[in-house]
C-alpha cells in the first residue's frame, strides 16, 4: 500500500520533531494522531515504521497498533518526565519507542512478555544440529588470503566457524541481514544469524533495519547495533575501539564484576581496554573512520529474472498479463487467466496494489497459468512478491501463490502458499510455506490479517550431500524483510522438474496428486509485483527491492558455492 510522498513527508517532519524535542511535544502528537485519524495508509505507514517486532521479541501480537495510540491519547495522560534516548530518525524503532514512552504506553508492552501462543498450534521444533545449519554467505573478497590456504570463494555458504583472514579483505553477509567486512589480518567467529565474536582485527559493520540487534563480542566488550554502520578494532592485546559512523550502537563491557554500558551515538568512538572495565572516550581513530565498505559485487555473466506486475490486463488479450523481466532469449511469458473444471464462481480482477495494481482471485477455481518453465533441479533461485490474504480465507484456498514442476518425481515440483494443516498439523497455521515433493519449511507469521506483506523465498541450490541433507541449510524465507524463523520443516531433497509442454510457473493453483487436489481449491487473496531470479539474491538486496521495487542488475547477483 503506497502512501502520497508529501504525507510521508509530514508524518517524517513530526516524527522527527518529536525525536529531537527534550520533552514530549502535545501539538506534534495531536498533529500524528489526526494524520493516523485521517488516513488508513497513515497508520499502515506508521506501523511499518515502527518496527516493534525488533522490540518486542519479533511478536506481533504486542505491536502498539495505530487504533491503540488514538486510543491512548484521550486515556492516558502524557509523562512528562519521559526520556527520548535515541536521535536517529531513520531508526524506524527508535521512532516508536520514543513516541511509546511520550504517551507512557511503553512499559506496559514491555511487561507484557512473549505473546502466548495459540492451544492448537504444535510446540517449536528443537534446534537440533544448530551448529550444522548454514547462517551467512561470502558476499565479496578483495586480495583475501585465508590461513592454511583454505579456499573460501565469493558464494560460499558458511556454518557457525571460526574464520582467519591473513590478508586483504572478505565481505560476510549474515542471512538477517548484517553485513560485515574483516579487514586482515583478523580472526572473526560466526556464532548465529545475528552474532559473532571478533577475536582481533578490524570489522566494518552495516546493519539495516531488519537486522536490528545484530551484536559483535569481543574479549573486552559487547557491541550490539541499534540499526547502524560501525566499525570495530580489536588488538592483539584484546583491546577494543568501537566507532560510530551512523545511528547509535550499545556498547558493554565484559570485564569486571559490576558490567558497564553505555549508548554511543554517531561520530563518537569509545575503548574498552583489557585492564579497565570502563568505557572511555576516544578521539576518531584515523584508521576506523576511514574504512570503507568493499565495492558491490559484480559478474560477467547476467542472472535472468522474471516479472509480472499485474499493472493492467493486455488491451488485446483480455485476462492477459505481461512479464516484464530479462532472459538472455529476450522471450516474454505472459500470465493468462485459467479455471479448474471443477470451478464455480471463479472471478480474476485487478484491484489497488502496492506499486500499482495487483491482481486479486476469489478461490473459487481460478488462476494464472504462465509458459515458462521455472528454475530447474538443484539451481539456486529466490522468489519475491506481495500478498494480501483475507482474514477469512479458508485452508482449501492456501494454495498457491507460485508454483512449477512435476509432483510425482520426489523433490520435483516446487510450490509456495500458507499452511493450512489441513493433513498434517504441525507448523503454526497461515504461517508462509515451501514445499517440496517430500519435504517442506513453513514459518512462523500468520498472513491471514487482510495487509500486505512482502514474502521472499530463497533457495540456496546445493545437492543433498553439499547441504548436509538437511533442507533447512537450503530454503531462507522472509517476512516483510525478516527471516522467518521456522514452525516446522521435512527434509527433502529439492529436485525440480520443468518441462517446455507442462508443470509450467502458475499463480494461484495447487500442484499435487489428483486426491489431494480434491481436497483444495485455488489460492484466494491479492498478489502484486511478482518476481523470479534465476539466483539467490542476498538479506539487503531482498530489502532494497521491497522498498523501492527496483531489482538489483542481473550482474550483481552473488552466485552460491558450498
Amino acid at each position: 500500500m503506497t502512501l502520497d510522498p508529501t504525507k510521508i513527508a509530514e508524518l517524517d517532519r513530526i516524527i522527527s520533531a518529536l525525536i529531537d524535542a527534550e520533552s514530549p511535544d502535545a501539538a506534534k502528537i495531536d498533529a500524528l494522531v489526526q494524520i493516523l485519524e485521517e488516513s488508513p495508509e497513515a497508520r499502515d505507514e506508521y506501523l511499518e515504521r515502527m518496527g516493534l517486532h525488533a522490540m518486542l521479541h519479533q511478536q506481533k501480537d504486542q505491536y502498539l497498533t495505530a487504533e491503540a495510540i488514538l486510543q491512548a491519547k484521550t486515556d492516558v495522560a502524557m509523562s512528562p518526565t519521559a526520556i527520548l534516548w535515541y536521535q536517529r530518525r531513520e531508526t524506524a524503532w527508535a521512532v516508536a519507542l520514543s513516541l511509546l514512552l511520550a504517551i507512557g504506553f511503553f512499559a506496559i508492552y514491555l511487561s507484557a512478555g512473549s505473546s502466548p501462543i495459540a492451544q492448537d498450534d504444535p510446540a517449536q521444533p528443537p534446534a537440533a544440529n544448530a551448529d550444522q545449519l548454514f547462517l551467512a554467505r561470502i558476499t565479496q573478497l578483495k586480495n583475501a588470503k585465508w590461513r592454511d590456504e583454505e579456499s573460501l570463494a565469493i558464494g560460499r555458504v558458511l556454518k557457525p566457524r571460526r574464520l582467519e583472514l591473513i590478508s586483504g579483505e572478505a565481505e560476510i553477509t549474515f542471512d538477517r541481514g548484517a553485513a560485515v567486512t574483516l579487514v586482515g589480518p583478523a580472526a572473526i567467529t560466526l556464532q548465529s544469524t545475528s552474532a559473532a565474536t571478533l577475536h582481533h582485527g578490524r570489522v566494518y559493520a552495516d546493519v539495516p533495519f531488519p537486522a536490528i540487534g545484530f551484536t559483535i563480542d569481543t574479549p573486552t566488550a559487547e557491541v550490539e547495533d541499534l540499526g547502524t554502520r560501525f566499525a570495530l578494532n580489536v588488538s592483539e592485546a584484546g583491546d577494543s575501539d568501537i566507532l560510530v559512523l551512523e545511528g547509535e550502537v550499545r556498547v558493554g563491557s565484559r570485564l569486571g564484576t559490576d558490567p558497564h554500558e553505555q549508548i554511543v551515538a554517531v561520530n563518537q568512538a569509545v575503548r574498552v581496554r583489557m585492564d579497565e572495565p570502563a568505557i572511555t572516550p576516544i578521539d576518531m581513530p584515523v584508521g576506523l573512520s576511514q574504512q570503507k565498505p568493499l565495492d558491490t559485487f559484480t559478474s560477467q555473466s547476467s542472472v535472468p529474472y522474471y516479472l509480472w506486475r499485474f499493472d493492467e490486463s493486455d488491451e488485446v488479450a483480455q485476462g492477459t498479463w505481461r512479464e516484464e523481466g530479462w532472459n538472455p532469449g529476450n522471450r516474454n511469458f505472459p500470465a493468462t487467466s485459467e479455471q479448474e473444471p471443477d470451478a464455480s464462481g471463479a472471478v480474476l480482477h485487478s484491484v489497488k496494489g502496492v506499486f500499482g495494481r495487483a491482481i486479486w482471485m476469489n478461490g473459487r477455481g481460478g488462476y494464472l497459468k504462465t509458459e515458462l518453465p521455472g528454475i530447474a533441479e538443484d539451481h539456486p533461485r529466490t522468489i519475491c512478491f506481495w500478498v494480501r490474504i483475507p482474514q477469512d480465507a479458508t485452508p482449501e484456498q492456501a494454495y498457491s501463490m507460485i508454483s512449477w514442476g512435476d509432483w510425482t518425481t520426489s523433490g520435483g515440483k516446487f510450490q509456495v502458499g500458507w499452511n493450512p494443516r489441513k493433513f498434517m498439523p504441525d507448523g503454526n497455521l497461515g504461517a508462509i510455506r515451501t514445499e517440496i515433493s517430500g519435504g517442506y519449511v513453513v514459518g512462523t507469521d500468520d498472513l491471514r490479517d487482510g495487509k500486505w506483506h512482502h514474502i521472499a523465498i530463497v533457495y540456496l541450490g546445493g545437492t543433498e550431500k553439499e547441504t548436509d541433507g538437511d533442507i533447512r541449510n537450503r530454503i531462507r524465507m522472509y517476512v516483510d524483510g525478516q527471516l522467518e524463523s521456522l514452525s516446522s520443516y521435512r527434509d527433502g531433497k529439492v529436485n525440480t522438474q520443468v518441462s517446455e509442454e507442462r508443470n509450467l510457473v502458475s499463480f494461484g493453483q495447487y500442484r499435487a496428486n489428483p486426491a489431494a487436489e480434491q481436497e483444495f481449491s485455488t489460492f484466494n487473496g491479492s498478489l502484486d509485483e511478482m518476481y523470479l531470479f534465476d539466483g539467490a539474491l542476498t538479506p539487503s538486496q531482498i530489502y532494497s527491492l521491497r522498498r523501492t521495487n527496483s531489482p538489483p542488475a542481473p550482474t550483481e547477483i552473488v552466485p552460491v558455492r558450498h
